[in-house]
């Protein structure tokens, strides 16, 4: 009998040491998978970034790939349009160039003509003078005291009045070709006025021209840069892209590879423990939080608050305020504590094998924890504070249900 009993303890503590080592390497495979579903969260988070930056950028640069085509077509236009308005300015800046030249040449011709018609009004004045003395009375009395005979008086009087006559009818020459002359600077002038109003429009124009010009080539520079840019962009996207891929597979692999592991330690488990312990009539878990449980986003696949992308929301969010006490919520051991990349701080408890499953709970966004890895916890036992740490929008619970290492929605056990 006693022979017996040494034996049945010495089977009994061996499956016990078996049993314990199964749960130690469980939580150790479990820690693996959880940092490996966090990695690869990450790297999808990542990869679904630069997803949607490379859909943006590749529109972006349809969008100006769509517009160099106009841009280019409108910098020609507007070449064309400026050498067009150059020329004309430059047609319109010589004609008044030649228009200028003809008012000096006429301005010459007038103060030549002046110069003459002086001259001859002074010529027909000396004349006139000379005929005068001849014909008055110191002439007579000349003559008289002369020998000269009236007929020699007469041709020299004959002769003044036809030099007299000659030296008029130059003088009326000259004065019309100054009329003349005038009449024609003014039409030179008004012509050369208009054709000056027609300079100042032609510059204003190829001004104007030039401008326009400058804004589409300035415009097509933009579209450019902004296309080199872009491109750049797509290209360092692309890059960054691949080794976003090469670490989601890397992370997919290892919480395959541990997600692997943990269903075969289950198995162990179940046929080590013969069942484990049976499930409570009343349900395994009791609730993370005293009072009413007020759910603010539930498990299954939801829009990220912060992502802003589809993801698996792996437990359900309670409504509750920071510093409010949370519990265990069955009997079990303390698996991991720490911080989270997305979840903050957390504990996760490993509750064995209950009613023919494996289960392991996790309360994340914690504003602190209480327990340490390896403690024994207690159903109802306090192990940390609602927080409103790692990536969330505000304080709340978050409280996770792994059975068989796949999360379940908690609001579905018997209970809840």
């Amino acid at each position: 009998m006693k022979k017996f009993l040494a034996a049945s303890l010495a089977i009994a503590l061996s499956a016990g040491a078996t049993t314990f080592a199964m749960a130690d390497e469980r939580d150790d495979a479990v820690h693996g998978r959880d940092s490996a579903a966090q990695r690869e969260a990450k790297a999808r988070s990542a990869l679904e970034g630069i997803n949607a930056d490379l859909s943006k950028s590749a529109l972006e640069l349809d969008k100006v790939n769509s517009q160099l085509p106009g841009a280019q077509k409108q910098l020609a236009s507007a070449q064309a349009e400026y050498g067009a308005a150059q020329r004309k300015y430059q047609q319109v800046s010589d004609q008044l160039e030649v228009a200028k030249a003809e008012q000096r040449r006429l301005a010459d011709k007038i103060t030549s003509s002046k110069e003459e018609a002086e001259q001859t009004a002074g010529k027909i004045a000396a004349v006139a003078a000379k005929a005068y003395r001849q014909n008055g009375h110191s002439a007579t009395l000349k003559l008289a005291m002369t020998s000269a005979t009236t007929e020699q008086f007469s041709k020299a009087s004959a002769a003044a009045d036809q030099v007299s006559r000659a030296e008029s009818a130059n003088l009326a020459k000259v004065q019309a070709e100054l009329a003349s002359t005038r009449n024609a600077q003014d039409r030179q002038n008004a012509l050369t006025d208009q054709i000056a109003g027609l300079e100042a429009e032609a510059k204003k124009t190829a001004d104007s021209a030039e401008a326009a010009q400058k804004a589409q080539q300035k415009r097509l520079s933009d579209l450019n840069a902004l296309k080199a840019k872009n491109e750049a962009l797509s290209k360092e996207l692309s890059s960054r892209k691949g080794e976003a891929q090469k670490d989601l597979d890397a992370a997919s692999k290892d919480v395959a590879k541990y997600q692997g592991k943990i269903d075969k330690l289950d198995q162990k488990n179940r046929a080590a423990g013969g069942g484990g312990v049976p499930a409570p009539a009343k349900g395994i878990f009791a609730h993370p939080v005293s009072g009413p449980l007020v759910v603010t986003s539930p498990w299954g696949y939801r829009t990220h608050p912060i992502l802003g992308t589809a993801i698996l929301h792996e437990g359900v969010d309670l409504g509750n305020a920071c510093g409010t006490p949370q519990y265990a919520t069955a009997n079990g051991t303390v698996a991991e504590v720490g911080d989270y990349v997305t979840g903050g701080n957390g504990v996760m408890i490993n509750h064995g094998v209950i009613g023919g499953s494996s289960w392991v709970t996790m309360h994340l966004h914690l504003q602190q924890y209480v327990v340490s890895p390896g403690q024994q916890v207690k159903q109802g036992q306090l192990i940390g504070y609602t927080g409103a740490t790692g990536r969330v929008t505000g304080c709340h619970v978050h409280y996770e249900v792994h059975q068989n290492g796949q999360t379940i929605d908690p609001m579905s056990l018997p209970g809840f």
